[in-house]
């Protein structure tokens, strides 16, 4: 900026244009700052809090005591080991509800929430999406992963594509420091946030793609000074760096010094499984890791449905194995979600042989449907508990009858409880008889062909109950009394066979109704189907279930309240 210096009046001393010409000075100087300032403003408008100011912790209660923590080289929660199982999931969601439901329905206890970010890293719409899905997974028990790798694109349109010389401090604070609009609960303060994650997948620099010329020494200081810069406001919650890959060679990415900043609580990794040579990098991990006396979690591994839903379901299995030998602490896969096609790489009940080597590899601690805060709880079973034949004791410590301890139908395998080789109907209850009680259950069978599944209330004998199923065409709400079956109401409804459905089935007085929606979408807010009988006034709480020519069914969670 050019200074227009002016020619003094004769009568002006010298000391008198000295005083002049420096405030005219200390003008410009002000002009020019003031500009710097504005055009830094202007560069900084996505990365600066608009909460809190840098560098602040704000206070709120917490219980330390529910925040998963580090104990050796395991996990722990509430004192008890606790071992991540979980998904990514890709996005927030508007659908955060149906999300949650698949991860239950699945027998994880985390979902890692990733990718949410575009071109505002404070766009207050979707960081209203995060609150609902971290809301949505407290509401089931679940805990999240949240991976802030989301901001790393922001970041490098605003540093020339080097995102490891940039502060993160003003984003960490907006982020830990905001308080959910759902739950009212400052994030840094969450227990349902398991963990937190920087950037992941550094990308290896000794390459002709690093065309930046970004350094090993320059990835390390980001991964320390941004590290220091969570704990100095986040002390609740561990701290990991983000999946790291690509260790096994002289990449320029230095993971051993990564993982042993002091800030950083838990190793990560993103790796294929180890078939034909590959999967190194879990192992590098794993061996670093444990000797440097650090949990390690592998945080990522995927492959598309196109390679088959059973070669696929095979590779699951042998990194849920080796994550096991290896002695993981948590292994996640990519991505939980209802798409299909051939390079997709989401798996759900719409990958049925992926999904059931999900739910069977899942450890025993992991929630099903939680109970509703009202009504009285009559009964719950997850299913968790070693192969056997019939279904023996609950989760919730009572025992079923009907034919679920009687006929040979009925068995535990892999975490369900199964019905198979049957040629006929089969009933199982669970709980104390209830007047007016809903039964809620997840479940699927493997054809349609004259078969249905369903739950059934005031069940009182073979003879005498209220049933709610599906058959693959219609939702029926049907009754049996003393021996005679008679259809109340139906409602057209196209079941798939395999697919997991969640059924909810209630009785009020003589008001009955039911709803079903598929596993991964959202409940229907509204009954499907509602039908008044006063024909039965009380009774068990239960299902019933038709398998013949060859079907089998699978029951993943039933729960049970008196309302």
């Amino acid at each position: 900026m050019k200074i227009i210096w002016t020619a003094y009046p004769r009568h002006f001393t010298p000391s008198k244009k000295l005083m002049v010409g420096s405030l005219c000075f200390l003008l410009s100087l002000v002009l020019v700052t003031s500009l710097f300032v504005l055009m830094t403003q202007h560069r900084q408008e996505f990365t600066q809090s608009p909460q809190a100011p840098a560098n602040t912790a704000l206070s709120s209660p917490s219980n330390s005591q529910n925040f998963v923590k580090v104990c050796g080289l395991s996990l722990c929660l509430n004192g008890k080991a606790w071992y991540l199982y979980g998904a990514s999931a890709n996005g927030a969601t508007t659908d955060a509800n149906a999300r949650m439901d698949m991860a239950v329905q699945g027998h994880l206890n985390t979902v890692r929430l990733t990718d949410w970010l575009h071109d505002n890293a404070y766009d207050e719409s979707q960081w209203r999406l995060v609150d609902l899905m971290i809301a949505a997974a407290q509401a089931r028990g679940l805990h999240i992963l949240v991976d802030l790798s989301t901001y790393a694109g922001i970041v490098k349109q605003l540093n020339g594509g080097n995102l490891y010389t940039y502060d993160w401090g003003p984003f960490l604070n907006f982020v830990l420091n905001r308080v959910n609009t759902v739950s009212g609960i400052r994030y840094a303060d969450d227990p349902t946030i398991a963990l937190f994650a920087f950037q992941g997948e550094v990308a290896p620099l000794n390459t002709p793609s690093n065309t930046l010329g970004i350094t090993t020494q320059q990835v390390n200081d980001f991964f320390k000074r941004t590290a220091a810069e969570f704990k100095a406001i986040d002390k609740n919650h561990l701290l990991e760096p983000g999946g790291l890959y690509q260790l096994g060679w002289n990449s320029g990415v230095d993971y051993k010094t990564i993982f042993g900043i002091p800030d950083i609580d838990v190793c990560a990794v993103h790796a294929p499984a180890p078939q034909g040579g590959h999967g190194n990098d879990a192992l590098l991990a794993s061996q670093y890791c444990q000797h440097i006396g650090k949990p390690w979690i592998w945080e990522e591994f995927s492959q598309p449905q196109g390679i088959g839903d059973q070669n696929r379901a095979n590779w699951f299995q042998t990194v849920y194995n080796s994550a096991k030998q290896w002695k993981a602490t948590g292994a996640s896969f990519w991505n939980l979600g209802p798409g299909t096609g051939s390079d997709n790489n989401d798996a759900g009940p719409q990958t049925p042989l992926t999904w059931q080597t999900v739910i069977k590899n899942a450890p025993i601690a992991t929630p099903a449907h939680t109970l509703p805060t009202w009504g009285t709880p009559l009964a719950q079973d997850i299913f968790r508990r070693a192969n056997q034949a019939y279904w023996g004791i609950a989760s919730d410590g009572q025992i079923w009858s009907g034919g679920a301890n009687s006929s040979n139908v009925f068995s535990i395998v892999d975490n369900t409880g199964q019905l198979a080789n049957g040629s006929n109907s089969y009933g199982a209850v669970l709980g104390p008889t209830a007047t007016n009680a809903q039964v809620l259950f997840s479940g699927s069978i493997s054809n349609f062909n004259n078969t249905n599944i369903g739950a059934v209330l005031r069940w009182t004998d073979d003879n005498n109950w209220y049933k709610a199923y599906i058959d693959g065409a219609n939702l029926v709400i049907q009754k049996k009394v003393n021996g005679s079956t008679t259809i109340l109401k139906n409602t057209a409804f196209a079941a798939q066979p395999g697919i997991f459905y969640t059924l909810r089935f209630s009785v009020a007085g003589s008001a009955l109704s039911a709803k079903v929606w598929q596993i991964g979408t959202s409940e229907p807010s509204n009954s499907m189907v509602t039908a008044t009988d006063n024909a039965l006034q009380s009774g068990y709480c239960g299902l019933h279930i038709l398998v013949q020519n060859g079907a089998m069914a699978q029951i993943a969670a039933f729960t049970a309240i008196a309302q």
